[in-house]
């Protein structure tokens, strides 16, 4: 029996003891709960920020996925473009090149041409020289053969006219006797002499204009030469 009072009073102490534990743990607990209850809205706070920041995220790059698109796709067409031109100046370039080579083997063609023609012209202008020099030296003998000629007439007229005048004379002292005819004789002998003289004037003048006929011609065929 007082084993049983002794437990009883120790269950009621112990009780005791805990009502007077168990507000203080309650109180303890509720500010823990309190603690987790702010600490829970906290991060619900920080969850709703980091929600909106990454929807900002997700939008920002959506926004910058779609620019970079159009970008990438602007920047394809641009590299068609600038393909296809740089196809086109290519091609125009290849034919410039043709054109080009074609224009070297046209210059090329003309210079031969030229050098030919050059050529040609040379053997011409040494031909011509030739053949003026020889022209040259024809007429040169012709020339003297004409002078030799007009010479040897000159001096036969010099020696007709010498014996046309002694006959005159011979003919006068002859005549001397007949008045009647001397007069007639002498108008015959001035006719014969003036017509001498005419004829010696026109031999000196052709004698004349072939000396510088000569002259002239012989210039010619040095400058030629």
């Amino acid at each position: 029996m007082d084993l049983i009072h002794e437990e009883l009073d120790d269950l009621k102490a112990k009780f005791e003891k805990l009502e007077d534990e168990y507000p203080r743990a309650l109180n303890g607990k509720e500010e823990e709960i309190y603690a987790a209850k702010q600490t829970n809205e906290d991060l619900k706070y920080n969850l709703k920020d980091k929600e909106a920041a990454i929807k900002h995220l997700t939008s920002a790059n959506s926004k910058l996925c779609f620019d970079y698109g159009e970008k990438l796709y602007k920047c394809e067409e641009d590299n068609k473009e600038l393909g296809f031109a740089l196809d086109e100046a290519n091609a125009k370039n290849m034919d410039r090149e043709k054109q080009n080579f074609s224009l070297e083997e046209e210059i090329e063609g003309v210079k031969r041409l030229f050098t030919v023609l050059q050529k040609k012209s040379l053997k011409t202008e040494n031909k011509a020289k030739a053949l003026a020099y020889e022209e040259g030296k024809r007429k040169l003998f012709e020339f003297k053969n004409r002078f030799d000629n007009l010479s040897d007439e000159y001096k036969e007229a010099k020696l007709k006219i010498k014996s046309l005048t002694s006959q005159r004379d011979r003919e006068i002292a002859n005549l001397r006797r007949s008045m009647g005819t001397k007069e007639t004789l002498h108008k015959e002998m001035q006719y014969r002499f003036n017509k001498l003289e005419l004829e010696k004037q026109e031999l000196m003048g052709s004698i004349k204009e072939l000396q510088e006929t000569q002259i002239q011609d012989a210039g010619k065929v040095f400058f030629l030469v």
